[in-house]
């Protein structure tokens, strides 16, 4: 219970409100992580390895920079400082099949210790995951989340994009913003992802089958995945219906489509490239 109520404490702190973690009003929290590295380190230790690399290499040019343990505990509010420890001594500390990644050295003035990657090079590959989630659910069923609140958003869009190229523009009196909000809307269906829980894992190799059962039921229970069966019964993932319509508000270049259809203006026989916004928070892993 002790705990509890001190991550409860430090979540509050972190993000600084006492809203709901999936609140539309607060600001997406991404970490993120290197997937090859948590495979054999963690994702503790991945996720503070990101954050040293991050501290030394982009923000001190390379140099060595001064941490104290609680300084890195700060950052994480879904961790416990068991937790932190452990994956710091993963880190600098080398083993057989773990060779060290981070050099430790201790502080000049006697807070802490100084840290710098061995290597300036912290891969191209990144897992991201919203830290309001994590914080209240753990970062299993955070990431697991984001890959799927991903795909789910990908099929809708690739599906929404092959109706828009058929459709005709007089129909809809050269209105672009009418034709993307049509096109989103008779697709409605296809924001869901067909993937079972042991392919999920096969594909995520950082975390266990067991693990990731875990997270998948975690959702589940809280609401914030729900799930179909096809007639060959593959899992259909589908996520919260609030977290759609705010993808179709991204994609629609505002946040209430009501002002924008009000002062939308005409794009003449010519279309605008459709849906230009990137994406928000892929997380790079295979296509399933």
């Amino acid at each position: 219970m002790k705990t509890a109520a001190v991550k409860t404490s430090r979540l509050k702190t972190a993000i600084d409100t006492n809203k709901s973690p999936l609140s539309s009003r607060q600001r997406y929290k991404p970490h993120r992580f290197n997937p090859s590295i948590a495979e054999i380190y963690g994702i503790p230790a991945a996720l503070i390895f990101q954050y040293i690399w991050f501290r030394s290499v982009k923000m001190a040019e390379g140099k060595w920079v001064t941490l104290s343990l609680e300084d890195i505990y700060k950052q994480y509010p879904y961790l416990g400082k068991k937790q932190v420890w452990l994956a710091l001594q993963k880190l600098v500390n080398s083993h057989r099949k773990t060779p060290a990644l981070v050099c430790r050295k201790p502080a000049d003035e006697g807070y802490g210790y100084r840290y710098a990657p061995i290597s300036r090079d912290a891969g191209n590959k990144f897992i991201s995951f919203d830290t309001h989630i994590a914080a209240q659910h753990g970062i299993v069923p955070a990431i697991i989340h984001a890959n799927i609140a991903y795909w789910v958003r990908d099929n809708w869009r690739e599906k929404a994009e092959r109706l828009y190229e058929y459709l005709d523009p007089a129909k809809f009196d050269y209105d672009d913003l009418q034709l993307q909000y049509f096109a989103f809307d008779h697709t409605r269906k296809a924001a869901a992802h067909y993937v079972s829980v042991k392919k999920w894992a096969k594909l995520n190799p950082y975390i266990s089958e067991r693990t990731t059962k875990r997270g998948f039921a975690s959702l589940l229970a809280a609401g914030l995945l729900k799930i179909l069966h096809t007639r060959s019964r593959i899992p259909l993932w589908i996520v919260q219906e609030k977290l759609l319509r705010s993808y179709m508000r991204e994609r629609l270049n505002g946040s209430d489509l009501e002002n924008e259809r009000a002062k939308r203006k005409k794009c003449g026989p010519k279309r605008v490239r459709f849906f230009h916004q990137p994406i928000q928070g892929q997380p790079e892993t295979s296509p399933l």
